[in-house]
Parts: structure tokens; sequence; C-alpha cells
């Protein structure tokens, strides 16, 4: 009886989780990242072992470009995940932000680190290589996009995405 009551209870909060997460990205969807900061910011409060409300809070930093910000949410983030749990996405967002904070040697370490957990994906690599394209560091971006073809070699996407920025540079 006392599992299923504690059963029932984790099932709620877990649904109000979620309901508050949607609301928050329906917010953010309607250009009100204030209220939905506020929404993202009373997840962390509520449920300060989960990374809910840090991943909004990290996509908000970073959609407004506050790259400093948005790294330590990121950080915050996969401090509160098992390695088995970490998504190569929240991954590759920080790497993104590292990079377009100009933390080079940061980026290149965390992908590094990434590689030593077996959290290898061309979604994190990928990350990097276009962050340096869109800031015009296209030696860096055709070197990162080489070394990706060679770590995912069967993989056709990331051969297509190094010939086009080999074809137009």
């Amino acid at each position: 009886m006392n599992n299923k009551h504690q059963q029932n209870s984790e099932t709620k909060h877990h649904e109000l989780r979620q309901e508050l997460n949607s609301q928050a990205y329906s917010l953010m969807k309607s250009g009100e990242f204030n209220k939905a900061k506020e929404i993202f910011k009373k997840l962390t409060i509520e449920y300060p072992n989960r990374p809910i409300g840090y991943i909004g809070l990290a996509r908000i930093f970073q959609n407004s470009r506050n790259w400093n910000n948005a790294i330590e949410m990121w950080d915050e983030v996969l401090s509160r995940v098992d390695d088995e749990n970490i998504n190569p996405e929240w991954c590759a967002a920080k790497i993104k932000a590292l990079i377009f904070s100009r933390k080079f040697t940061e980026a290149e370490n965390f992908c590094k680190l990434i590689q030593n957990k077996k959290l290898s994906s061309p979604n994190v690599y990928e990350a990097i290589a276009q962050a340096y394209q869109q800031m015009g560091e296209i030696d860096q971006a055709i070197n990162k996009w080489q070394e990706i073809v060679n770590m995912f070699p069967d993989d056709k996407s990331v051969d297509l995405n190094h010939a086009s920025v080999v074809r137009h540079n």
C-alpha cells in the first residue's frame, strides 16, 4: 500500500513537471521568454535534482545569445544526469555556446571528454563544425568536418555536409 502511494506521488510529480515544462515551451514559442524563464526557474527550485528546468533556461539563454549563462545552465543539466542518460543534443548545444563565446579550447576539451565517455554522436561534432562555419572560421570548419568524416565513415549525411563546406569555400 505504501509503495503504491509513493508510486502515485511520483506519477503526479512527473505529470506536474511535464505540464509546467510544456507551458514554458509554449510561452517560448509565442515569444514570452520572461514568463517561460520564470516557469523554468520554478522547476529548478521545486525539482533541483532534475535537469528539466535547467534545460529550458539553457535554451532561453542560448536563443538570446547569452552564451556564458547558457554554458552555466548546460553544465547544471549535465551534472544532474548519469552518462548513459546524457542527450547528445545537450552536448552539442553546450559546444555551440562555448564556440560562440570564443572558448575554443574548452569546446575541444569538452569534445574529448564526450569521446572518452563514449557519448560520440555525429550531432555533437557537427555542432562544432557548424559553429566554426557560422563564425567564418572556414579552415577550422573544414578540418572539423574531415575529422567527423573519419570518425563516422558510414554516415552519408556527415560526408555530404563536409563536401558542401569544401565546395562553397
